[in-house]
């Protein structure tokens, strides 16, 4: 068994934390997410401080106003939901404390996530990369925000972990016979549904098993879409829709595969490669409509494996799968990629504090 490491899943809980600073006059941080990736990518830096999240009522506004008030709070950082009820709701609080005149540091959790809206902008965007960047001051005509580049603290829980979760892997692998594969879905049924119609073949022909993991706010698995299709195809396969990873990991599946979820990222933590199947019409076009790109960042880079067209999928396959020379080169750039060795959140809570402390004594937005 994995001494598993907590993770956060889901969404659609937000959340408020109250992070006190360090400093000779007093300092507060308000933390505020919705979705799970953005709670993910902030919680680290509540739990260098000490902070354990409260729950918030979206709808009440006057609850908002209430904790943002002047002189109650120095500064706001605010998560970078992909839903669009946590835009929505990030959105009210980043108003509120433009209103109020906070600062506000937005951090992603996946590059391209942040999108600024009218009357709710951030000072202060902080990305894993120069690429995430260029996404964010590309999106602003004038009055840009300073960027900050960092590795992502979202992934720290499995830094500290690699070592042993990749032991632990490695040795399943040598001792199962079994050689399983994971599906981790988007929350777009279309897209997925027709990813898997191009590509469940080229899996049926193969002595491998399939561990199938919708996205929680896939509609389309609710109603029963996928099953026929998985049917239809004859592959082996289990639903671990209601597991978490830390439960799919424990079957160490050689590969994950996915459009572009972010639990191909996490389980390169645990040594296991991830295949992007990101067809132009179809998963590319999704994520270059939602983020800004067609290939994930870290996938350009060769730290995971990609298919964009039916004709050569197989190859791709084949490499992710048998490849031991392509399987160890994509886990190095991996590691070089996320700094798997180096913990993000310390230097980045550092940083924050340090903004907002001296935001808070001089009264200015952007301190130097």
């Amino acid at each position: 068994m994995i001494d598993k490491p907590h993770t956060v899943d889901g969404g659609g809980r937000p959340f408020f934390l109250g992070m006190a600073c360090s400093s000779v006059n007093s300092c507060n941080v308000a933390l505020v997410a919705f979705d799970g990736g953005a709670r993910a990518a902030i919680l680290p830096l509540a739990a260098y401080a000490g902070f354990d999240p409260v729950d918030i009522n979206p709808t009440h506004e006057n609850e908002m106003h209430e904790i943002l008030s002047p002189g109650r709070y120095h500064g706001l950082v605010i998560g970078t939901s992909d839903s669009h009820a946590g835009r929505k709701f990030e959105s009210k609080v980043v108003g509120v404390a433009n209103n109020t005149g906070i600062p506000v540091i937005a951090i992603e959790d996946y590059p391209g996530n942040y999108r600024p809206a009218e009357g709710a902008c951030a000072d202060v965007v902080v990305v894993e990369s120069e690429f995430g960047r260029s996404l964010v001051l590309d999106r602003w005509a004038t009055d840009q925000p300073d960027v900050w580049v960092c590795n992502s603290a979202r992934y720290d829980v499995l830094r500290q972990r690699s070592k042993q979760l990749r032991q632990y892997v490695s040795k399943r692998w040598c001792a199962d016979s079994a050689r399983w594969l994971l599906w981790a879905g988007q929350p777009e049924s279309e897209d997925g549904l027709e990813t898997l119609k191009r590509f469940l073949p080229t899996l049926a022909a193969r002595d491998v098993k399939l561990l199938f993991k919708a996205h929680p706010r896939d509609a389309g698995y609710l109603a029963g879409a996928y099953q026929d299709l998985l049917v239809r195809t004859g592959i082996d396969y289990v639903d671990i829709t209601a597991s978490d990873l830390d439960a799919a990991m424990e079957y160490a599946p050689q590969v994950v595969l996915t459009q572009f979820s972010s639990v191909g990222v996490e389980a390169g933590f645990y040594g296991i490669p991830s295949v992007n199947i990101l067809y132009p019409d179809v998963g590319g076009k999704r994520l270059s409509v939602k983020k800004g790109y067609n290939i994930p960042p870290w996938t350009q880079q060769g730290a995971a494996f990609s298919i964009t067209a039916v004709a050569g999928q197989e190859e791709v396959l084949n490499a992710a799968l048998n490849d031991d020379v392509a399987r160890a080169s994509s886990i190095r750039k991996f590691d070089a990629y996320f700094s798997v060795s180096e913990l993000a959140g310390p230097a980045l809570a550092t940083r924050i504090r340090r903004y907002c402390e001296v935001w808070a004594n001089a009264g200015l937005k952007n301190p130097a």
